[in-house]
């Protein structure tokens, strides 16, 4: 036999004698914690989504196209970073560290949106009605404008 056999007849004999899997790992004990947690995170997600539309209208001064484009796109980017989420748990991270640094990102996201609705500050400043009729109300380009979007992360 050659070398490269009996290195695969030695880890056949490992594989076959070592039939206990990992026990440090959950398992499905974990399961209900993570299912309760996403459950949560979309309720709060769908919250915030039916509401962000008004909210950019009438307090960022937005037309309803870039609205519905914000909306559009952060509809998209948290429908698809579920699957980048998943490589990276399975590949580096782990589920539970993965798990816990996105539930933290979107608990943050959530709480500076939250903020920008309690801080009159991080509002433009309102158009009047003439601003409104001519279309140089300019609210949307206000330097605080970007604290809603980063409930996006």
């Amino acid at each position: 036999m050659s070398s490269l056999d009996n290195l695969l007849v030695d880890e056949e004999i490992q594989v076959l004698s070592n039939t206990e899997t990992n026990p440090k790992k959950p398992g499905w004990k974990a399961m209900p914690y993570i299912l309760g947690n996403e459950t949560v995170e979309r309720l709060a997600n769908f919250g915030i989504q039916t509401n962000f539309m008004v909210y950019l209208l009438r307090e960022y001064n937005m037309n309803q196209v870039l609205a519905a484009n914000i909306l559009n796109t952060w509809s998209a980017v948290s429908n698809v970073l579920p699957v980048v989420g998943g490589f990276v748990s399975d590949a580096y991270l782990g589920k539970f560290l993965t798990i816990s640094i996105a539930s933290f990102a979107s608990f943050t996201g959530m709480v500076i949106v939250t903020l920008t609705s309690w801080v009159p500050q991080f509002h433009p400043s309102p158009c009047s009605l003439e601003q409104q009729q001519h279309g140089v109300c300019e609210g949307s380009l206000h330097a605080v404008f970007p604290l809603p979007l980063t409930n996006l992360i």
